[in-house]
């Protein structure tokens, strides 16, 4: 089921959940804790907050290893003030390592009230299948529509269990898909835009670019002949294009964060962003300057003294 899951469009991953019943303890004292086993299929994903610490890996969990994430609230009442990373707990008898402390949200489908007692062991870790209740997180591509995700869930788990109960669906995609489709358009609207305006900026970068070394062209010319090396010249063009897109940057940032002003004010709830899309608006900026300003830029580098300085004066 989990595998006929993965292939729905619309899915980016899966990790299912088995809970267990077994103690928990720590220095020999039991603590509370609700005990899931989890199983990635695909790339490793988690629903829920990593406070602290990582998540299993891949491998730790495809292998079983004895890795544990531990919730907040387990942590406030088990471990009484002890930083709980590189601790280790009993579970069943065998000690695990506990790597992170993990927030899992609370769903009614999870049988979870509240996620921060959820703890967490590669499937498999403890050998036996004593565990009821199954359960599988998905991560939704946030390209395509959520509802129709989730009715393509549905349909698969139904094809595939004519005769049983409907699979129970929940969760905030489930509940707010409609608002989330709502933001995944702003979203994926504006990249688009911000696609475009780094093409026109790139051309029209290179048309300024490219005016500008051919009205100076003598002036290069005459610095080669003085000894200016073809590197120094090229940076000396360049700087132009550096520099307008410098300013063309902080007035982007500064629209930007008034826009986003305006769509918390209109969805009434904080944005939050990835530093990965600051890298990416980075690496933008630069193929543009890279491409207007320094295509002329190596041009001019590569005129020949003589040519440039005679160039000039006609």
């Amino acid at each position: 089921d989990v595998e006929a899951i993965a292939r729905v469009d619309g899915v980016d991953a899966v990790t299912t959940e088995h809970r267990r019943n077994d103690a928990v303890a720590w220095q020999g004292e039991r603590i509370s804790a609700s005990l899931r086993e989890l199983r990635y299929v695909g790339k490793p994903f988690l629903a829920g907050e990593l406070l602290r610490g990582r998540l299993p890996t891949a491998e730790e969990v495809s292998f079983g290893a004895h890795v544990a994430l531990v919730g907040p609230n387990t942590v406030d009442r088990g471990f009484e003030g002890v930083d709980p990373i590189g601790q280790e707990i009993m579970i069943a008898d065998k000690a695990f390592r506990v790597i992170g402390v993990f927030r899992a949200p609370a769903s009614d489908v999870a049988f979870s009230s509240d996620g921060g007692w959820n703890l967490y062991i590669p499937e498999g870790a403890l050998e036996r299948p004593m565990f009821f209740g199954l359960m599988a997180w998905v991560e939704l591509d946030p390209k395509v529509s959520v509802e129709t995700t989730v009715a393509g869930i549905a349909e698969v788990l139904h094809a595939r269990h004519p005769d049983a109960a409907p699979a129970g669906i929940g969760g905030p995609a489930s509940e707010a898909g409609e608002f989330i489709d709502v933001i995944n358009g702003i979203t994926y609207g504006v990249l688009r835009l911000a696609a475009l305006a780094v093409v026109l900026s790139a051309v029209a970068l290179a048309t300024l670019s490219w005016s500008r070394a051919r009205r100076l062209r003598r002036v290069y010319g005459i610095r080669r002949s003085q000894g200016a090396t073809a590197l120094g010249i090229f940076w000396r063009a360049l700087r132009s294009a550096v520099l307008a897109t410098t300013m063309a940057g902080a007035v982007a940032l500064g629209i930007a964060y008034l826009a986003i002003e305006l769509v918390e004010d209109l969805i009434q709830m904080p944005l939050q962003f990835d530093p990965v899309w600051f890298a990416w608006t980075a690496g933008a900026a630069l193929v543009a300057t890279v491409l207007g300003g320094g295509i002329p830029a190596w041009r001019a580098a590569r005129w020949v003294p003589a040519e440039t300085i005679r160039s000039g004066r006609e």
